[in-house]
């Protein structure tokens, strides 16, 4: 088994990289370098199952399945939701819940989750309404300030923004490019999920 292939399992059911390295007692770099091989040794990864209290059917099952979707699903390929909405649950852009997407491939950005529409003129110039921005969910601790983000709250509310610094730790400032619209702070616990706009499209490309 490929060491990427065990990071993104590891990354996909919510394990933290260097949580994992240190029930290893290992350093993160000596773990990222585990994982950077093209095989992974059986003895490895019982190591890593057993620090995560799985045992090592837990990836050779993951695998299996990350095999059998990648032939549903063609390399490179995101999801693209023909949508420009507001408001919605978070998981109606998880695979398998009916949500209809159509598949795009854009080049250089295989690893985003999918693409959806913005919709709305608070991000003008920088983003204009309707054209897709490309989307991959942020799954680090800390939030990298001064990036686009595509923000969903605890009350399934959808924004584009900025996020900039908070006037504390609880909380984030959320900006638009357009000046009409005011900056304005939501508390952390308020954020359900967190997507970095890795980039963004005209429709018309597709």
């Amino acid at each position: 088994m490929k060491g990427e292939e065990v990071k993104k399992i590891l990354e996909e059911d919510g394990h933290q990289l260097a949580e994992v390295a240190e029930k290893l007692n290992i350093s993160p770099q000596n773990f990222y370098n585990w994982l950077g091989v093209q095989d992974i040794k059986t003895g490895i990864l019982e190591k890593i199952a057993q620090a995560i209290d799985k045992n090592i059917y837990y990836f050779i099952d993951k695998q299996s399945l990350i095999t059998q979707k990648r032939d549903e699903f063609p390399e490179g390929a995101i999801r693209y939701y023909d949508i420009d909405a507001s408001a919605g649950p978070a998981e109606m852009f998880e695979p398998g819940t009916g949500t209809k997407f159509k598949k795009i491939i854009i080049p250089g950005y295989g690893d985003c989750d999918f693409a959806l529409n913005v919709w709305g003129d608070s991000m003008n110039p920088v983003l204009h309404n309707g054209e897709i921005i490309l989307c991959k969910q942020w799954k680090e601790r800390f939030i990298e300030f001064g990036h686009i983000y595509l923000i969903i709250t605890t009350e399934c509310y959808w924004m584009i923004k900025y996020i900039q610094p908070g006037n504390d730790d609880s909380k984030i400032t959320c900006e638009s490019e357009n000046a009409f619209y005011k900056p304005f702070e939501i508390n952390k616990t308020d954020i359900l999920k967190l997507y970095v706009v890795k980039g963004h499209i005209n429709r018309r490309a597709i």
